[in-house]
């Protein structure tokens, strides 16, 4: 038991443990750290429920009800909330405890995925940003092959996103400028440096158009 203690006392994810009617009796200091409790607030009788926000109780609940039956419903998220009130998003993936078929409590893992939360936000925030953006925005290989573009691209050239991504930006060469001239974007470029120019490019229905481009 002492082995055990120590390693969970170790791990970077909170583990906690309850009994029957989800008093928590047991959390490492991991738990401790990432809700600001105490082990007194949990020698005082805490419900391991009461520690989500109250919109995400009854979903746990029913979760908990699905793991007494033998259903997992594997890992989920809900919102917790620290000891000063602010809410905070977690991973929960528990086990129930049995004895002699009676329902003994729930053991398991809380990790606290702030850190992932707020980065798929700014990446939302970012592609929101390049979606809506009134320039033309396109990204593509190393080999010049469309991996993305936005739907300013669209409207200005005519091409979808399914015509366009997996097709050579020579899509758009209208003829007009030599090999010279894109020899030498591609060098630019290719050493690792910006290419500031102007491109005459064809649309999808045939008409010449000029853009500045970087």
């Amino acid at each position: 038991e002492e082995r055990f203690r120590e390693l969970v006392g170790m791990l970077p994810e909170a583990v906690f443990e309850t009994d029957q009617n989800f008093i928590l009796t047991y959390v490492n200091q991991r738990a401790l750290e990432i809700t600001g409790y105490t082990q007194e607030d949990i020698e005082n009788g805490m419900s391991g429920i009461d520690i989500l926000v109250p919109e995400h109780r009854e979903r746990a609940k029913e979760n908990i009800a699905l793991r007494i039956r033998g259903i997992n419903p594997g890992t989920v998220e809900y919102l917790a909330l620290k000891k000063d009130g602010s809410p905070f998003p977690i991973l929960f993936h528990a086990n129930t405890i049995f004895d002699n078929g009676k329902l003994k409590g729930i053991r398991g893992i809380i990790v606290d995925i702030t850190e992932r939360v707020e980065a798929e936000e700014k990446i939302a925030k970012l592609s929101r940003a390049v979606e809506q953006s009134p320039s033309v925005i396109a990204i593509t290989d190393l080999d010049g092959i469309f991996e993305y573009i936005n739907p300013k691209f669209t409207k200005l050239t005519g091409y979808t996103s399914e015509e366009i991504i997996g097709k050579s930006t020579r899509i758009l060469n209208s003829g007009k400028q030599g090999n010279e001239f894109y020899s030498s974007f591609w060098e630019t470029i290719s050493s690792g440096k910006d290419w500031h120019g102007e491109f005459n490019n064809m649309k999808k229905n045939g008409e010449l158009f000029w853009e500045k481009a970087t």
